[in-house]
């Protein structure tokens, strides 16, 4: 779930506090209402895009300052007017009555093309304390040149009786251009509060954790079965059913496993899910689903699939691996 589409449901009990019209939080409301309609988000973002069809592209104030970080920084209009006057490289305008916002040029397509040129440009890091916050690591990177987004790779935290997920230290950067991501990851030394960052193309650390799941799952010869109660052979591979897995590609960095799972579930109650290779952040999922043709079940419905997928997380459909 996209940021804009954690809207408060209710006003009751909410304190108002005196406006911050400071430069540093105008800049800050500028920074986020620009990353909500940014050439990264819009597109992905499944709560703008129902608001903007509502009224030719307009989205009220009033809406907006119901996200969740946007009413953190404010929770007057006026004040995101402000704020919007005062940007240099707004991709907004505000209507005559400054009560509606809208993007200037119509969103980018996210096409196959438009995705690789996004991995391109996006760099793995890690060496980041667990309570750090999502706003010092924008203003962190903010100094090695114009981000799109930072997506803080995070886990369940199984200790706890809420289900509670939590930073891990690492994370993926989106910088606005190729050129800025080749200067950073060229950079002889990079430290977040004197601790040397880890840094990798995001590629090349997702073909690594790949071949890691595949090596571990290989490199065990203690007989098991699996979820289907099939037998793993001393390979350690999995006599799988036929025609039962599917791999998934062009996965944005906020989706979960609870969210393809819960898409698959909610499309038919006849594909059950048996396991899915997937960690929030990766870009590629293997899910492997219960019973024989269980595969060609999902791939008849890969029209309802792929229209949820994409309008939600993005995704761009199915495809067969057995």
């Amino acid at each position: 779930m996209t940021e804009t589409e954690a809207v408060v449901q209710s006003e009751n009990g909410s304190e108002n506090k005196p406006e911050d019209t400071s430069p540093e939080n105008l800049a800050k409301v500028d920074r986020q209402i620009n990353y909500y309609f940014g050439d990264y988000n819009y597109p992905r973002d499944k709560f703008l895009q129902q608001q903007a069809q509502l009224d030719d592209g307009w989205i009220p104030l009033e809406v907006m300052l119901k996200c969740a970080r946007l009413k953190a920084l404010t929770q007057d209009p006026a004040t995101v007017v402000l704020a919007l006057s005062q940007s240099k490289e707004s991709v907004l305008e505000v209507s005559e009555d400054k009560q509606k916002i809208r993007r200037v040029k119509p969103a980018p397509d996210v096409n196959e093309e438009a995705q690789l040129q996004t991995k391109s440009r996006t760099v793995y890091c890690k060496g980041f304390p667990e309570d750090e916050k999502l706003d010092d690591l924008l203003e962190y990177f903010a100094q090695f040149g114009e981000c799109e987004t930072v997506l803080m790779r995070q886990y369940k935290d199984k200790t706890s009786k809420v289900k509670k997920m939590k930073f891990k230290g690492s994370l993926f950067v989106v910088f606005k251009t190729e050129e800025l991501a080749k200067k950073f990851m060229e950079l002889e030394s990079v430290k977040f509060k004197e601790t040397e960052l880890i840094r990798q193309w995001q590629t090349a650390f997702l073909e690594e954790k790949s071949k890691e799941r595949q090596e571990k799952m290989s490199s065990t010869n203690k007989p098991r079965r699996d979820n289907d109660g099939k037998d793993i052979n001393e390979s350690g591979d999995v006599e799988l059913p036929k025609n039962s897995v599917l791999s998934v590609k062009e996965i944005p960095g906020d989706v979960t496993r609870e969210d393809i799972k819960s898409a698959i579930s909610n499309a038919s109650e006849d594909v059950k899910v048996a396991f899915i290779n997937f960690n929030k952040g990766d870009t590629e999922a293997t899910i492997r689903l219960v019973g024989e043709g269980s595969a060609s079940k999902v791939i008849q419905i890969t029209d309802f699939l792929q229209i949820r997928f994409f309008l939600t997380n993005g995704f761009t459909g199915f495809n067969h691996k057995s």
